[in-house]
């Protein structure tokens, strides 16, 4: 996902899936509703600095950066 140039934005406990049987090894992540592209891999260029966006994602989760309403 990183190599594509988005982040998740929404980590949390309850959106990660374990893989069963052979697959116990492997672990799902869901729900890319808050996925953001940050950095466009043809341009080589990440998006702009920007200060006072409201918060997105599960308070409990989030970055302190996020909390502080920088993305």
């Amino acid at each position: 996902m990183h190599n594509a140039g988005f982040v998740h934005r929404d980590l949390k406990p309850e959106n990660f899936l374990l893989g069963l049987g052979i697959n116990t090894n492997i672990i799902h992540l869901i729900d890319y509703g808050l996925s953001k592209l940050v950095f466009d891999t043809k341009t080589n260029t990440h998006i702009p600095y920007r200060e006072n966006k409201s918060m997105t994602g599960t308070a409990r989760y989030v970055s302190v950066s996020t909390h502080l309403g920088i993305e």
